[in-house]
């Protein structure tokens, strides 16, 4: 009996992961799209009013306003680029889902890289959608 039960629950939880995949790809497809045209402010109204990002060990960001003007000082920077994900994982409950990722930011033209790294996303809902609450990463060198 014990070991049917360990089953199930294993197969809820990649049922569950499967869902919140789901989910989240076109969100996630809509970032990178925003990204592509440098749109700060678009990409910023994916953030909860009361969201953060934290660059682990270095900073905080907090708000939908820095996190605009974050975005428009990067966009600056980096101008065109395309975010790619790779080694995703995701978990979720009723009103919180959880994507743990690499990443690569390359430019649009010619591909080559910008920066790579590790991310964490928690969402949660805020007016009926879903919206990233949390964002912490680690750059690599």
């Amino acid at each position: 009996m014990l070991f049917i039960l360990t089953c199930l629950a294993c197969l809820l939880a990649n049922v569950v992961a499967r869902d919140v995949k789901a989910t989240l790809k076109p969100l996630y497809e809509k970032l990178d799209k925003y990204g592509q045209k440098m749109n700060y402010s678009a990409v910023a109204n994916f953030y909860h009013s009361q969201g953060v990002i934290v660059k682990r060990d270095e900073n905080v960001i907090y708000g939908r306003e820095q996190i605009a003007e974050k975005y428009r000082e990067l966009y600056g920077r980096i101008g065109p680029h395309t975010f790619v994900l790779s080694n995703e994982t995701y978990q979720g409950t009723r009103d919180y889902m959880f994507a743990e990722f690499d990443f690569k930011v390359l430019k649009t033209k010619g591909g080559s890289l910008f920066f790579e790294g590790e991310m964490i996303h928690i969402w949660k809902r805020e007016d009926g959608k879903w919206r990233i609450y949390h964002e912490e990463y680690k750059l690599h060198q």
